[in-house]
């Protein structure tokens, strides 16, 4: 069984590690990157306290998506990674020799299984669940997905290695929904809103439309750095 999916694993890098483009290198690599997100993650933090009234609610709710980070951290690079060990693609000797890098790009730790995807994608499902907006949703698997094919592309991880941090992260990140629901249940009243203004949860639709714009703006600027730096002519399709 584990015979065949590493033998998967080596047939699914053909097809989904690296290009001829330094465009798309460039692309890749500044998705990849933790700092690129900053704005996003101070969008997601906005939204919270415009619709959020007290302070003590807008704290859970910000100790909760942490946590979300933090315990999907631990344990993927506390628990699994040490225990199972794996290799990166780049760094495994019956592969390394055709795949593709980035220059600047890697890392020493083990592969099993992505960190990237089980944060983004915990933090997403935790942020879609107590806002309740389609929209959002919509645009944090996406950005949780580019996240997870990044590392991929840039021969960080297997496919598996993304595909088993996307199952840890949203377990983690319904659990720990979870933990927030049975929080407020204990300290706060809960409200159903019907109103075209909110989503079912009181969360403003203009405010949710300004993560989504921050998102597709941070797109739009890794684009941009990447054309600045490469160059359409680099782009070979």
């Amino acid at each position: 069984m584990i015979d065949r999916i590493v033998e998967l694993d080596y047939s699914l890098m053909r097809l989904l590690n690296g290009s001829d483009s330094i465009f798309v290198d460039g692309v890749m690599a500044g998705i990849t990157e933790p700092l690129t997100w900053s704005l996003l993650y101070v969008a997601m933090i906005m939204l919270v306290v415009r619709n959020n009234q007290r302070a003590s609610r807008v704290a859970l709710i910000i100790a909760a998506a942490l946590a979300c980070v933090l315990l999907s951290s631990l344990v993927c690079n506390g628990l699994v990674k040490p225990a199972v060990g794996r290799l990166r693609p780049y760094q495994d000797p019956a592969i390394a020799s055709w795949i593709d890098t980035v220059w600047g790009v890697g890392d020493d730790s083990f592969s099993f299984f992505s960190a990237h995807s089980a944060n983004t994608l915990s933090l997403a499902v935790f942020m879609a669940l107590l806002v309740r907006s389609r929209v959002l949703t919509l645009w944090l698997v996406v950005w949780s997905l580019l996240n997870g094919y990044s590392r991929v592309y840039l021969g960080m991880h297997f496919p598996s290695d993304v595909v088993m941090g996307l199952l840890c992260g949203a377990v983690i990140g319904v659990a720990m929904y979870g933990v927030y629901r049975f929080a407020v249940g204990k300290f706060y009243s809960s409200y159903s809103y019907i109103s075209s203004h909110y989503t079912s949860t009181g969360y403003d639709h203009e405010d949710v439309a300004m993560v989504v714009l921050v998102m597709v703006a941070t797109l739009g600027y890794v684009l941009i750095r990447a054309i600045v730096e490469y160059g359409f002519t680099e782009i070979r399709l």
